[in-house]
């Protein structure tokens, strides 16, 4: 039976083939032929028809894929692939392999080990696995990369050296330092031979997780098998020996990179810049600033935000400004953390009221002392504790006809709370609602960043905040994820508060609740946390949740997390019993 299923199989085959070849494909459709075939069927078929031509393979396949009710299989898709990359099509061969890549578990061993399986020839698995490897890197879907050259590891084909790139580059990225020591030497294991590039990865990955003695051995590996640095490799080695501290092997081996004959560029003086103000040499450091504008550099916005950082850390602050208003005056835009340095080094010698004339110092150099001046040193005023002078600041921003934004006012609000000027505070909260102003996540981030270490303010603020309706919804989303953010807000003072205050907190907490779209579990978890902090007045907590059933509590795994014992009715939840989870 089976062998004469295998010769009306043959036939068709033949058949079909011969139809190909004639290039009456429609004939197929009118006999009903084509929705017969399985995938081992046109396999045969396309495998016999690229003997003839590859290209009328690939054209039949193209047809197949247009026809509006037939579905090629993925091990048809496969068969094709190998075709092409056999006759050497590796154009089109990588063109069908993309469609292919993100979907049907490409990457899952199973599917895979079948699909290598039904073409077992070394030289096109190579290839194609190579393709696979650099697409899944590139999208940095690390996991299926590497699963990807365990199997070629498994089944003895060498990666391509490009892959094997990919794969590092990847690794090194995302910062798996030990995966890639790890792939690197398995690599060299199954016979790669590591090109410059391979080493400029590992060079990388050594400066990512800080190891300067690891990174000189493959600098004098490369050196010893012949392969010439080039002006990345330097750069990296060069930024990781003054990340360490090392300066004067970083100038070593930027002096022998010139005698190399390789120039260095503006990434390779401003590393070096960086190590030595980062140490407060500022001497060395204007001595290869010099060299820089000497080999025809312009300085950038790194090199500047260097210099600052250095003078403010040795307490220079008057050349800290100057080379702040050499910035501005080259059309830079200095970020937060540069007016931060200088209002930390004016707040260290006890002198804020610096940092108040830093915008009419600007005016007198014919420099713009716009909203985003004002506002940088605001906000690091605010978070200083210096409230008094950044009201001072907000009133001659004021008087400049600047608004302040959502940013601004919060952050003074955070100020005065923590001050203890709570009217001051909702004052400001007030003018925010008159000008329509909104929290962000971005601002939300902000504040946290700032004062997150003043919890017992926190608290206060998003009360009031959310009281007044200053949040948007997509706050109420980042306050959910971190909605154990200790029931944000709430234990510490629903535990202490009056009956009227702790059901006012309670209202505004299931307002949180209700902003966004939560699971159900949460949901369940949420009010009975709210209970256990309210029991002592609350003998008990009824929620409305019509979405609720009684299939959801029938479910073991989510009573034994909730650890509750309770009764269900139509539309509410009682929760009688509970003990901490």
């Amino acid at each position: 039976m089976a062998i004469s299923q295998r010769k009306v199989e043959t036939r068709l085959v033949h058949s079909v083939c011969a139809i190909v070849l004639k290039g009456n494909w429609v004939q197929l459709l009118r006999s009903q032929v084509v929705s017969g075939l399985t995938s081992s069927t046109l396999d045969h078929i396309l495998t016999l028809v690229s003997f003839r031509s590859c290209f009328l393979s690939l054209s039949f396949f193209t047809w197949l894929q247009s026809l509006p009710h037939f579905q090629l299989s993925l091990q048809t898709y496969w068969t094709m692939i190998h075709l092409l990359t056999k006759r050497k099509k590796f154009n089109s061969a990588k063109e069908l392999l993309e469609r292919i890549t993100f979907k049907d578990s490409l990457a899952s061993p199973s599917v895979l080990s079948t699909l290598l399986n039904s073409h077992d020839e070394p030289v096109p698995n190579s290839q194609i696995l190579s393709w696979l490897v650099i697409s899944y890197a590139r999208s940095r879907m690390i996991d299926d990369a590497v699963r990807i050259f365990e199997e070629m590891k498994a089944r003895r084909l060498t990666p391509h050296v490009h892959a094997c790139s990919a794969l590092l580059s990847a690794i090194a990225k995302a910062r798996l330092t030990d995966m890639a020591w790890k792939v690197y030497h398995e690599m060299l294991r199954i016979g790669m031979v590591p090109n410059l590039h391979i080493f400029n990865v590992m060079i990388h990955a050594c400066y990512k997780s800080g190891d300067a003695e690891k990174a000189e051995n493959f600098f004098n590996e490369m050196e010893g098998k012949g392969i010439r640095p080039d002006l990345y490799t330097y750069n990296t080695l060069i930024a990781l020996l003054c990340k360490k501290g090392m300066h004067y092997e970083a100038l070593g081996i930027q002096e022998r990179m010139v005698r190399e004959g390789i120039k260095p560029d503006i990434i390779t003086y401003n590393s070096l810049i960086y190590g030595y103000c980062r140490e407060g040499d500022m001497g060395f450091a204007c001595t290869v600033r010099t060299k820089m504008v000497e080999a025809g550099l312009i300085l950038d916005q790194f090199t500047y935000k260097a210099f600052i950082h250095g003078f403010c850390k040795v307490q220079d602050l008057i050349k800290a400004k100057e080379v702040l208003y050499e910035m501005l005056e080259a059309g830079l835009r200095p970020s937060y953390a540069i007016y931060s340095w200088i209002v930390d080094g004016y707040c260290k010698e006890n002198n804020p009221e610096a940092v108040l004339r830093i915008p009419e110092e600007l005016k007198k150099r014919g420099l713009c002392a716009d909203f985003s001046v004002y506002r940088s040193l605001l906000r690091r005023l605010c978070k200083r504790g210096m409230v008094d002078y950044a009201l001072k600041l907000f009133s001659c921003m004021k008087a400049m006809h600047m608004s302040g934004d959502a940013l601004v006012y919060s952050n003074l609000a955070c100020a005065c709370f923590a001050a203890g000027k709570s009217t001051m505070a909702t004052e400001i909260l007030d003018e925010m609602v008159k000008s329509h102003l909104r929290i962000t996540p971005k601002i939300y981030s902000c504040l946290n960043a700032s004062f997150g270490e003043v919890s017992w303010m926190q608290n206060i603020f998003w009360t009031h905040s959310i009281e007044k309706g200053l949040i948007t919804k997509n706050v109420y989303k980042v306050m959910t994820s971190v909605f154990e953010v200790d029931m944000l807000l709430l234990t510490g003072f629903l535990s202490a508060a009056e009956d009227g205050t702790y059901r006012q907190l309670l209202a505004i907490l299931s307002t949180i609740a209700l902003q966004v779209e939560i699971t159900l579990k949460f949901k369940v978890w949420y009010m009975v946390k709210l209970s256990m902090t309210v029991d002592k007045k609350f003998h008990c907590l009824n929620v409305s949740f019509g979405e609720l059933k009684m299939e959801h509590f029938s479910d073991p795994q989510f009573l034994v997390h909730l650890q509750l014992s309770m009764t269900v009715d139509k539309n509410s939840v009682e929760v009688k019993n509970f003990t901490a989870i």
